[in-house]
């Protein structure tokens, strides 16, 4: 293990003061309170060793503490732990505690500078090029993104609804404009919201509504409707359907 200050905090909330249990539980041997410790599975020896955190001892294991034990309560303040370098049996005990990664974690404040940085430039790209799209090519985006009608809604309207999406869920939208089949996606929207094409009441069956009206297909059980419209208009039958809508559309 590297010997460096190592800091960890807890992964819900960040109480004032919380306290590690550094016991599996507590026995009673001849009217007396005797300590069970929590073990670790040691993979070179095969088993499990007792682990115990002592101040005077750079070693977490039981078997090894020879001598005199110094106790100390483990003791997060404000949710946060800061072991300093010189401390390396407590570093060592943490990182072997059965509650690691359940009650708490290691923070390395550096990797986690870089990850929000790159956050932050994912969001940034993300919001610059729903900004500088046109509003044909953005639409196309907004269709497929934003699940809703957007027929009803203006373009500064579609576009304010974006840039907020962009700030959410950047990596989404990056991803989307990516997409080779965008505006593919865009258009078969597109039909379902000028109601070229509708659901059967309880969305069992897909209709078409024109320029004739006659049964499509039925939606296969367990298909979420919405998303199942994709896949059928990518298929031979669908692609037909597909071509005379935009014919339609563009007559």
């Amino acid at each position: 293990m590297e010997l460096k200050e190592r800091k960890f905090k807890l992964v819900k909330g960040m109480p004032v003061s919380y306290t590690l249990s550094q016991k599996a539980r507590t026995d009673f041997q001849n009217g007396k309170e005797v300590p069970v410790w929590y073990t670790w599975f040691d993979p070179e020896k095969k088993k499990p060793r007792e682990i115990r955190y002592a101040r005077n001892h750079v070693t977490p294991f039981v078997d090894e503490q020879v001598g005199d034990v110094s106790r100390e309560e483990i003791i997060f303040v404000g949710g946060r732990l800061t072991v300093t370098e010189d401390n390396p049996g407590l570093s060592a005990y943490l990182l072997i505690h059965p509650r690691y990664g359940k009650d708490f974690v290691e923070v390395d404040d550096k990797k986690t500078a870089i990850e929000e940085l790159k956050s932050y430039d994912t969001i940034f790209n993300a919001e610059s090029k729903v900004r500088s799209m046109g509003i044909t090519e953005l639409a196309n985006l907004a269709r497929v993104i934003l699940k809703k009608d957007i027929t009803l809604m203006s373009s500064d309207e579609i576009r304010h609804d974006m840039i907020v999406y962009a700030k959410s869920k950047p990596q989404e939208i990056l991803n989307s404009i990516e997409d080779p089949d965008l505006k593919f996606k865009s258009q078969v929207k597109s039909f379902l919201e000028n109601k070229w094409i509708k659901f059967s009441q309880n969305k069992g069956q897909l209709w078409l509504n024109k320029p004739e009206k006659r049964l499509l297909t039925i939606i296969p059980s367990g298909k979420v409707p919405e998303n199942y419209l994709n896949e059928y208009f990518m298929s031979d039958k669908g692609r037909e359907v597909y071509d005379v809508l935009v014919n339609y559309q563009e007559n």
